[in-house]
């Protein structure tokens, strides 16, 4: 007995060291420990989940230049063809209407359309356009030729265009009956007609045209230059008065004379004499002011008249068979 008492002890105190472990971290399922009393829940905390910054915006994309746009237009033109470039030409001219971009933009799609003769008005469009740029003096007489071209294509010839009508002569008409309809002259409806004499007959086609035209007078330049329908038709060079004598303003034709008397102060000089300075023929705009030729062709592109706005001879007898009476504007401009 003696010798068993020391184990005796040894399993006892195991035994209490064990049932207090478990007393100490055993609990049933209804969150109480063995003696019935509440144990507390211990709910896992999350960790925290860092967040991602958020992204830096991205910078808008610069606006693209009307330059830009037109070398972008060349490089499709050269790759893939004119026809392919016409859109990006288009867009160049929305883009910056008013720019040097805009207007080379206009003279390529000018001379696209140029090509094609049922596209002509399209042209003409283009090149008016173009003429609002900056040119040089070569390039602007290469425009004003084109444009020049395509007018008399248009209106000088007796095949019908987009801005021609057909009219069916009917009795009791004649040349200038249907040319003061429309607002032309006589000797124009029978040019573009192609007619040797001022003879119709009823029932003929004749191509005749919306009138009436107009002309711009600049005095910077020293030109006059033909309008149809707002648009451009011919230039030419003219000669203006000499210490800025040259009345500026909107005037109608009132009168047009061929072979015109000179009026001078000293009496009349007759028509054909040397000494009428007056040319071939006089548009009359206001009291002793108007268009006429002269004996001085010399004289053109020159500030040496006393006020009047001269031309060669022969450019002031179609200026002459363009302009009508009390229709015909006539703009003199700084």
């Amino acid at each position: 007995m003696k010798k068993l008492l020391p184990w005796l002890v040894i399993v006892a105190v195991i035994g209490v060291v064990t049932y207090g472990v478990m007393n100490l971290f055993k609990s049933d399922d209804t969150g109480r420990d063995p003696d019935g009393e509440p144990v507390a829940a211990v709910i896992p905390v999350p960790e925290p989940v860092p967040s991602k910054p958020e992204p830096a915006p991205e910078p808008e994309p610069a606006p693209l230049r009307a330059a830009d746009g037109y070398d972008r237009a060349v490089a499709v033109e050269k790759e893939q063809g004119a026809a392919a470039a016409v859109t990006v030409y288009e867009s160049v001219i929305q883009m910056e209407p008013d720019s040097q971009p805009a207007a080379k933009a206009a003279l390529k799609l000018a001379a696209y359309y140029q090509q094609q003769k049922k596209k002509v008005m399209k042209a003409r469009d283009y090149y008016n356009r173009a003429l609002k740029g900056n040119w040089s003096a070569a390039q602007e007489q290469m425009i004003r030729d084109r444009l020049t071209k395509i007018s008399n294509d248009i209106l000088m010839t007796p095949a019908q265009g987009p801005d021609t009508l057909t009219y069916a002569v009917k009795a009791g008409d004649s040349l200038h009956k249907i040319a003061k309809k429309y607002k032309i002259t006589a000797p124009l409806l029978k040019k573009i007609n192609n007619l040797k004499t001022d003879l119709i007959r009823i029932g003929d086609q004749l191509k005749v045209i919306n009138g009436p035209f107009a002309a711009v007078v600049d005095k910077s330049d020293l030109t006059l230059t033909v309008m149809h329908g707002g648009k451009f038709f011919k230039q030419y060079a003219v000669g203006l008065g000499k210490d800025n004598s040259t009345r500026v303003g909107s005037f109608f034709v009132t009168t047009k004379l061929v072979n015109p008397d000179w009026y001078t102060r000293e009496g009349v000089i007759p028509a054909g004499a040397p000494e009428n300075i007056l040319g071939s023929r006089w548009l009359g705009l206001k009291e002793k002011f108007g268009i006429h030729g002269t004996i001085e062709p010399e004289s053109i592109g020159k500030y040496s008249s006393n006020g009047c706005v001269r031309m060669l001879n022969k450019d002031v007898e179609e200026v002459y068979n363009l302009l009508v009476r009390k229709h015909s504007k006539v703009t003199v401009r700084e």
